[in-house]
């Protein structure tokens, strides 16, 4: 029989876990009911206790038109509360308000990933539901959605989420973590995790709004609502999420967090066993196994054992860069890491299906989390630095340099050196870590070309008639200075028989023109240099022929 299993694992002891694999009904049972919700079709199996919804977009309720409450087609099943399992299949968009409401025992939703919208109240008190993959299309996660309901260990929030309701996962006891990456752009309403015993948060920089009371809080055994007592936040120094720790006075740590992902290997699960990965930093790291422990039977896990689904494991493991830096965690470097088993069968237990197009024959799969507080430049975070104008001279920059949020001071922690930094094109800067700080960091700026100092001066010139009878009369009429670049010259206007030489600018009258006074407009244009740009100027010049 094959297991594969999908994980997620965060370090420190902060660790709980999603399962991403996935079923189909069971086609070979006549469904007890079946027709429309909204404009989806439903099937309920009694054996399996399997309601499937499919062929539409929206899960929507009828209204009863007395008191306006939501009307759905097993609202009035005997079986309702029978219900183990739901699957909502691929192509629905819309999970309605009261959807699922107090469906005691349902244990299991299957989510597609089209869905967008998780309306209010829809999985309120299924007090059995205890995990669920929420789908990467994700935008809307209503009011009361997962209010008191059971789910365990940790949830995973969508990137693509816009939108986190009041008490959305209020008073779910046994949620343990709640995961934001980075990048999420959400509003987070007041209460949404209310009474759900997380010990900490992360909340990345991008976070639009946090509403009052969303993390960190709970009621006690005479009902009053209280700060949880040691709750932290993890957050960017004066971030939406620092100002919210501070404003209800939570510890704010600004130690790095860092997103690791895509990580095989493992597949003997013996200790020694290592796995490669690559994580945001854009660094590479080696995870070295060192033990595994089976936590459900209190039993040490041995190479060649089996996963037994619902059971809980640990493993203790050890990160080292690949370039062999020693990284020091915030508590300690072998760090006891805990994850849940959890399968989706189709149809019996000895058929796993991989989610996502994994490979059910290949190793865990892994996304996980570490905190971890380096001396390193490499990933420090650069600000000052500006572009620049070509003057002349080698340009500098005075910036700051934050290593984990601490602000490092030059000379002491780290050294700057320029390349191209004289002449107008892409300058490089160079931060070297120096004294208790290791590895570097590059920069690039700009230097932008200067204005062309060109000028050109205009002078009126006076022909006499009798000369001109004669023969043509070339005179100089316009000077230029400080022109960067081949100068031309072009007439723009005037009379035909005054003309102007390309490359010198001088001005000829042609034989024959009349007495009188002439106007003609030139444009002077210096092509500009490596470190000038081109510049243009138009002067009028009057010939007077007399």
């Amino acid at each position: 029989m094959k297991k594969t299993v999908s994980i997620i694992l965060a370090l420190l002891m902060l660790v709980s876990v999603f399962s991403i694999i996935t079923v189909s009904a069971d086609e070979k049972e006549a469904p007890k009911y079946q027709g429309k919700v909204g404009d989806c079709d439903y099937a309920f199996y009694e054996n399996s206790r399997k309601l499937v919804i499919k062929n539409g977009t929206n899960i929507a309720p009828e209204i009863n038109p007395e008191n306006y409450n939501t009307i759905y087609p097993w609202d009035d099943w005997d079986e309702k509360y029978d219900i183990e399992s739901v699957y909502i299949e691929k192509g629905i968009k819309t999970i309605g308000e009261d959807a699922f409401d107090f469906l005691y025992g349902l244990e299991h939703v299957y989510l597609p990933d089209t869905l967008e919208t998780i309306g209010e109240h829809a999985f309120e008190d299924c007090e059995n539901l205890g995990k669920i993959t929420l789908p990467q299309k994700l935008k809307t996660i209503g009011d009361s959605a997962f209010f008191m309901s059971g789910l365990r260990g940790s949830i995973i929030i969508p990137k693509s989420v816009t939108y986190i309701g009041l008490s959305a996962f209020g008073n779910c006891t046994s949620l343990t973590q709640a995961v934001l990456p980075d990048g999420l752009k959400a509003i987070i309403e007041p209460y949404a995790f209310e009474s759900s015993p997380l010990r900490y948060i992360y909340i990345p920089k991008e976070i639009d709004a946090i509403g009052a009371r969303a993390f960190g809080y709970y009621y006690d055994k005479n009902n009053i609502y209280k700060p949880m007592s040691g709750f932290s936040v993890y957050a960017e120094e004066n971030s939406i999420g620092d100002q919210y720790a501070k404003a209800n006075e939570f510890s704010t740590l600004y130690t790095k967090l860092i997103q690791v992902l895509d990580i095989t290997g493992f597949p003997k699960f013996a200790a020694g066993d290592k796995a490669e990965f690559s994580c945001n930093t854009d660094k590479r790291y080696t995870l070295e196994l060192v033990k595994w422990y089976n936590e459900t039977d209190q039993v040490p896990f041995n190479t060649g054992d089996e996963f037994e689904l619902g059971n809980a494991y640990s493993f203790t493991v050890k990160l080292t860069a690949a370039d062999g830096y020693e990284f020091a965690y915030v508590y300690n470097a072998d760090v006891s890491v805990v994850l849940t088993v959890d399968a989706r069968v189709n149809g019996n237990d000895d058929d796993v299906y991989a989610y996502e197009g994994e490979d059910a024959s290949k190793d865990i799969y892994v996304n996980c989390r570490f905190l971890i507080d380096t001396k390193t430049i490499k990933n420090a975070k650069i600000t000052g630095v500006k572009d620049k104008t070509y003057n002349g001279k080698a340009q500098t920059q005075a910036i700051n340099v934050k290593a984990n949020y601490v602000l490092l001071t030059q000379g002491k922690d780290y050294t700057i050196s320029y390349k191209n930094n004289k002449n107008a094109g892409t300058a490089t800067i160079t931060i070297n870590g120096k004294g208790d700080y290791s590895g570097s960091i590059e920069k690039t700026f700009n230097i932008k070309k200067a204005k062309n100092p060109m000028t050109v001066k205009a002078t009126n010139k006076n022909v006499k008639y009798s000369a001109v009878k004669k023969k043509n009369v070339t005179v100089t009429a316009l000077t230029v200075k400080k022109a960067q670049g081949t100068k031309s010259f072009k007439k723009l206007s005037g009379n035909k028989k005054i003309t102007v030489n390309k490359k010198t600018g001088k001005i000829t009258v042609k034989k024959g023109l009349k007495k009188n006074t002439y106007k003609v407009k030139v444009k002077v244009t210096a092509k500009g240099t490596t470190n000038y740009k081109s510049a243009s100027i138009t002067k009028t010049v009057k010939i007077k022929v007399k």
